[in-house]
Order: C-alpha cells, then structure tokens, then sequence
C-alpha cells in the first residue's frame, strides 16, 4: 500500500482540529487523473467552514466537505486512467473538441 500525507479535518474547530496524517494513496478511475499537491492555499472561506461560521455549512450538518480543503497552488500529475488521452481527455467515439 503506497501512502500520502494529508492534513485531515474530523471536527469542526480552530487550527488544533488539522491533523496531519497518512492515508492511502487513491488509484484514479479509468477516466480520472490522480494530480499530487505539492504545496496548497487556506482560503478565508475554508477557516470560515472549518470553524463552523461560514453561514452556508453550519456546525450541526454533516460536512463531507470538512474532510479536505486546500486550493493546489503547486500540482503534478502522477497518473492517467486509462480512458484519458493526450489531450487531457476522456476516451470516446467522438474526439475531443477544444
């Protein structure tokens, strides 16, 4: 199993709810691609969320969202399902229009 560290977000809270963590490397679907962060951005909206004050995501909801947020500022590619073509594209009968 190939691992990746993460800053997960179980709770809702201030900074001492991040936890930097391993998890499992996901394999990207035939047609996804599996892109690797290098470095990544906190907006306000994502504190505003992770502490529970962002008037769209209130702290009784359950929030999916809580478990990542980041906005990729340094990104590579590290792997393309198998229906992705050179053009960054999804496989199908017809080609992709750009």
């Amino acid at each position: 199993m190939t691992t990746m560290k993460a800053v997960c977000i179980r709770s809702f809270g201030g900074p001492e709810v991040l936890e930097l963590t391993d998890i499992e490397m996901p394999q990207p679907a035939d047609e996804e691609v599996l892109i690797g962060v290098r470095a990544a951005s906190v907006n306000p909206v994502d504190y505003k969320i992770r502490s529970g004050s962002y008037p769209i995501v209130q702290q009784d909801q359950h929030v999916r969202a809580a478990g990542f947020m980041a906005h990729p500022d340094r990104a590579e590619l590290i792997e393309i399902g198998r229906l992705i073509d050179e053009a960054g594209c999804i496989r199908t009968s017809a080609p992709c229009s750009s």
